[in-house]
């Protein structure tokens, strides 16, 4: 398995409902990490090959993928 780290932006039309999109986001394999329902953004983890399944939930806006950074020695 090979997880990712992502941040998901709910749509401001599904912002009343965002409990919903939430548990639709797990059901689609989504390891909740956070939930900042003020900000409409929940992060998580998700095994890869589960992406297209998430981005196919309805009320997700946009995904991001949580890119590491490192601070040079």
């Amino acid at each position: 398995m090979s997880y990712i780290r992502l941040n998901i932006i709910i749509q401001d039309a599904w912002r009343d409902r965002f409990e919903q999109v939430v548990e639709d986001c797990r059901r689609a394999g989504l390891l909740v990490e956070r939930e900042m329902r003020t900000v409409g953004l929940v992060s998580g983890s998700i095994d890869s090959p589960l992406l297209d399944l998430l981005e196919r939930v309805e009320g997700v806006g946009a995904i991001e993928i949580d890119r590491q950074v490192k601070a040079l020695d």
